[in-house]
């Protein structure tokens, strides 16, 4: 009886030596804060020594209630993490530009795709008929990129 006890008293002992575990150490690595990317009118951003450009093109779906885009990043070593689209139809009034603000990823020199629910609907395209000529259709809106920010990408 004394062995049983004396080894169950051992047996707690020893579970009670038992080291807690110790945290992994995992390193921390801080997010870099996104930088606005002033664009310029052509696309261009302002002050980037490379002369890199965003671009994209844009269409909307049936209903004209989506803008889907494929915008291209053509800045080198940096990758783009938000954009500001501004979208404006005919006719032209100063408060007639709506600007939509989009988280995306897309690294350096690559294209992503952007879809954006834009809450009204476009107005649709005008045809122009000529004589002996198929019609020519005419957008009766527009789109830019307003501004953009992104982080540097490390490749130096």
């Amino acid at each position: 009886m004394k062995r049983t006890i004396a080894v169950a008293l051992l047996i707690l002992v020893l579970a009670g030596c038992d080291t807690p575990p110790q945290p992994s150490e995992k390193k921390i690595v801080a997010e870099k804060p996104a930088q606005d990317l002033r664009i310029t009118l052509g696309g261009f951003v302002e002050n980037h020594p490379e002369g890199g450009i965003l671009k994209g093109v844009c269409g909307t779906d049936d209903t004209r209630n989506v803008l889907n885009c494929d915008i291209h990043n053509g800045l080198l070593n940096w990758t783009v993490t938000e954009i500001t689209i501004g979208v404006t139809w005919t006719p032209y009034k100063d408060d007639d530009v709506a600007y939509y603000k989009e988280t995306v990823s897309i690294e350096s020199l690559k294209t992503g795709q952007v879809s954006i629910r834009l809450g009204t609907q476009l107005p649709p395209d005008s045809f122009l008929k000529f004589r002996n000529r198929a019609p020519v259709a005419t957008q009766q809106w527009s789109w830019l990129l307003a501004n953009a920010k992104g982080i540097p990408s490390g490749k130096e």
